[in-house]
């Protein structure tokens, strides 16, 4: 079940609908662990290629492989940081006060989902013979940036709540103490004014 492509375009949506697809798609997504995936999962359409949908049964059972290997194990949450990623793509975009954490929290999935998909290129197989198990998973591990400069970067800017720490800048440091030392000013010429009145 891929995403829906043009070359799936002969697929009757009448059948589908007395099947009830989309209620199984719609079962399925509510398990995945991201707005991403669930987009994912509702975009998929039935296959009729056998190589395709061999392919794609043995990433299912690679993944069931590696979830049934550890029981400590299970794959990170990805935060939905696509418009982030879009703003840095673009020339002269900006990122909103949230976006940094949600980059932070992507590279750190990122990199404990490469570490959870390690495992030795050669492995003997049940067949006895000697080679690579979970190639797929291995070609996505492959996919995954591991930045721990950018992270460290970035944890430096933003706090755990999102907010931008004070050390991010100078310049931003030094507007913070200024608006604390007005409000406390404010706070200060308010208590004059009410014991005057």
């Amino acid at each position: 079940l891929p995403p829906r492509r043009g070359g799936q375009a002969g697929i009757d949506p009448h059948a589908l609908a007395a099947l009830e697809f989309h209620r199984v798609l719609e079962r399925v997504a509510a398990r995945a662990e991201s707005t991403p995936g669930r987009e994912r999962v509702m975009e998929l359409r039935p296959m009729s290629e056998p190589d395709a949908v061999r392919t794609e049964l043995t990433r299912v059972a690679e993944v069931r492989d590696l979830i049934a290997g550890s029981s400590e194990w299970f794959p990170p949450r990805l935060p939905d940081a696509r418009e982030a990623l879009v703003a840095l793509a673009t020339e002269g975009g900006t990122l909103t006060a949230a976006q940094p954490r949600l980059l932070l929290e992507l590279l750190v999935s990122s990199r404990e989902l490469s570490q959870g998909l390690r495992l030795p290129s050669n492995e003997r197989m049940g067949d006895g013979t000697d080679r690579e198990r979970r190639p797929h998973l291995l070609r996505l591990r492959a996919r995954l940036p591991v930045k721990r400069d950018a992270e460290a970067t970035l944890a430096t800017i933003v706090d755990e709540d999102g907010a931008v720490r004070d050390e991010a800048s100078g310049s931003l440091r030094a507007i913070r103490r200024r608006l604390r030392s007005m409000r406390s000013e404010i706070v200060r010429l308010l208590e004059r004014h009410a014991r005057e009145l």
